[in-house]
């Protein structure tokens, strides 16, 4: 890595570390890089893009469980393609989606081929929310941003397609100094909040801690008792006037005083550890537990049941009644999000505009990005730490950004999927999320702390509909003799009859070189043949989540022909044979191995080879360690059925033709 020069070149670009000056506690820059340069910087962001297939191999196969490990994925592609290539793999996982569509306002109008514009652009975003149901889990929700001259549309438009759903518009003040219109200063947009049934409550806006209003834990009231909700009777533990854990649920036959006094160590839960913690007591520093029962001696029960209390631990604090018992005070430290949002941290040019000029972006490559803490709240409002964000607009990358930040805060796991067909995808997109990554805080286009985050992100390209009309191979034939008929006879029989192997359409003759498959793409205008990954795009298809992803391996072998002409093969090392093996889980829970190799011509050896390396990795296609295993090209592996319909072994071609195309008559 530290001899890598367009790595180091990148890096300079990117994170300035060509300013990374030396002392006591830095190591210099220095060219070439260093391996203690690189230790001390744990923060670069590797593109693995900038080294070779034996070294990206070498690293992607030492990450076990891989998807998992994965905190993001970004994809450059159009999104309703993009949708349907993440389907398999995706479908009822995305606890939230957040799309900032183009407005179609006149500032920002879309190109149409006809003047029905209104109906146009309500016809994308149907085609994509549509493609979108699939994706949410039953309590996912849905957020658009939009403004005025498409609100009114896209609202009713979700009435129809979400016709169970709470829809409620949000106004967001996010100009507030406004845009002149012909009657009005349009200071506001929208965000368009789309949630289901089993979405029973949005999570709470937090208020500053002056703004906080304790009151007693312990309930009062009808149905305050301790027989209204026994698993809300337990002891909350204090030394020394600070709330130190809680206790277990008192059995019914058990009534204790209000406060206990406790010498000696101690067993107590405490938030955000793994199992109990000892605390010891003595007779200077006793714990006290703590019950929730009133002045007068009745047992009642705590506002929080056992298995939710750590949600508001870290805001309890105590103190005394008038009746000299210590009380659990809890604060009112958050409100319910209210309609319309008029706060400073919604202006989307301190917020947006700036924040991206900070890490040396200009409106020449990307206009208008949406404040980092409307998007934040959208995403806050709806979703947990664990969940997966998906935003198929995803413009200059401010979602990708808002789960990086919120994880920091909290500790969360969050994941993202970032979709954006713009060109400025590699010079904005992606650039951007490497930034946030690599430091938390950013002016004039260099990192202020280079304080950054442990991530890793995968970034894909989606072949484009350019590319697949440019790697269409048709057969001779005279055109005028169709006449006016050229144009149908073109899209119904000649892509389906006279194209047949072009690379666009999956040449499975070609999958017998599946590392070598290559079509003609067009970047920055110019056309190049470049190698497609058939190993990831098949992954997709069958919605594989991979828990590893082994490097290529390279063998030669001796071969013993048999008795009866049966030929075996004793591996060796060498390059002639090329195996490339990867596992993990189906959508259907199913654990299952994909095997893809290199032919030679030598169908019988090559076969050999295959069978010798399934007896050397202990691989067996008759027990119970994979229900699938798929295999490039003719093998003579022992099948076996799975069920009535469906066999063990699976020819990747014939899988892959079938999922590419299998709504295609």
């Amino acid at each position: 890595i530290a001899a890598n020069e367009a790595q180091r070149k990148e890096w300079v670009r990117l994170f300035a570390i060509d300013q990374i000056e030396g002392n006591l506690t830095t190591v210099a820059y220095s060219e070439p890089l260093t391996v203690e340069f690189l230790k001390a910087n744990p923060f670069l962001v590797l593109d693995t893009a900038f080294f070779d297939d034996v070294f990206k191999e070498k690293l992607i196969d030492s990450i076990d469980n891989l998807d998992e490990k994965l905190d993001g994925l970004m994809i450059h592609s159009e999104n309703a393609q993009a949708l349907n290539f993440l389907e398999t793999k995706y479908a009822g996982k995305i606890r939230c989606t957040y799309i900032d569509p183009p407005y179609n306002s006149p500032s920002s109008e879309i190109l149409y081929k006809n003047n029905f514009r209104d109906s146009s652009w309500i016809t994308m975003m149907e085609n994509r929310l549509r493609l979108n149901q699939a994706f949410s889990t039953k309590d996912g929700s849905t957020v658009i941003a939009i403004d005025k001259y498409e609100q009114n549309w896209l609202f009713d438009l979700c009435k129809q397609l979400y016709p169970s759903y709470d829809i409620v518009t949000v106004a967001v003040e996010h100009n507030k100094k406004g845009t002149q219109g012909d009657h009005f200063s349009y200071s506001n947009e929208f965000a368009i909040f789309v949630m289901p049934p089993a979405l029973k409550k949005l999570n709470e806006t937090i208020r500053p801690e002056d703004e906080w209003d304790y009151s007693n834990l312990r309930n009062w009231g009808s149905e305050s008792e301790r027989s209204d909700a026994a698993n809300c009777f337990y002891p909350i533990y204090v030394q020394n006037e600070k709330v130190v854990g809680f206790g277990d649920v008192l059995a019914d036959e058990m009534h204790p005083t209000a406060n206990e006094t406790i010498t000696g160590n101690i067993n107590v839960h405490f938030p955000n550890k793994d199992g109990l913690i000892t605390i010891g007591a003595t007779s200077t520093e006793p714990i006290i537990a703590v019950y929730p029962i009133d002045d007068t001696g009745v047992e009642r029960k705590w506002r929080y049941a056992f298995q939710s209390i750590d949600e508001i631990f870290n805001y309890l604090k105590v103190e005394n009644s008038r009746g000299g018992n210590l009380q659990i005070k809890m604060p009112k430290f958050s409100d319910q999000f209210k309609t319309m949002w008029y706060d400073s941290r919604y202006n989307a040019g301190d917020n947006g505009t700036k924040i991206i000029s900070d890490m040396g972006f200009t409106k020449q490559d990307f206009e208008f990005p949406k404040s980092l803490y409307t998007v934040r709240d959208c995403i806050y409002a709806v979703s947990s730490s664990n969940d997966i964000i998906l935003d198929y607009f995803a413009g200059s990358g401010t979602t990708g950004q808002v789960v990086i930040d919120m994880n920091r805060a909290d500790g969360g796991k969050r994941k993202y999927i970032l979709v954006e067909m713009g060109e400025y995808f590699s010079t904005t997109t992606k650039p951007r999320i490497e930034k946030v990554v690599y430091s938390e805080d950013w002016k004039d286009g260099k990192p202020v702390s280079r304080k950054g985050s442990s991530h890793a992100f995968k970034y894909l390209r989606l072949e484009s509909y350019e590319d697949a009309l440019n790697n269409i191979s048709l057969t001779d034939y005279d055109m005028t003799k169709l006449g006016d008929a050229k144009e149908g006879y073109f899209l119904s029989y000649m892509l389906n009859t006279e194209s047949d192997g072009s690379v666009s359409l999956l040449n499975v003759d070609k999958l017998d070189k599946p590392f070598s498959y290559k079509m003609n793409i067009t970047r920055n205008l110019e056309s190049k043949e470049r190698t497609v990954d058939l190993v990831e795009t098949f992954n997709y298809l069958i919605g594989l989540k991979v828990e590893r992803s082994y490097a290529l391996a390279s063998f030669d072998a001796d071969f013993t022909t048999g008795e009866y002409g049966a030929v075996t093969a004793k591996l060796k090392s060498g390059k002639a044979y090329k195996i490339k093996m990867v596992e993990g889980t189906l959508p259907s829970g199913e654990r299952a191995l994909v095997i893809w190799r290199e032919m030679t011509g030598d169908v019988v050896k090559d076969n050999a080879v295959l069978d010798a390396f399934f007896l050397r990795k202990k691989i067996s296609t008759t027990d119970f360690e994979y229900r699938k295993i798929y295999v490039n090209c003719d093998n003579n592996l022992q099948n076996v059925r799975t069920d009535e319909e469906n066999w063990k072994v699976i020819l990747i071609e014939e899988e892959m033709k079938k999922r590419m195309f299998e709504s295609v008559e």
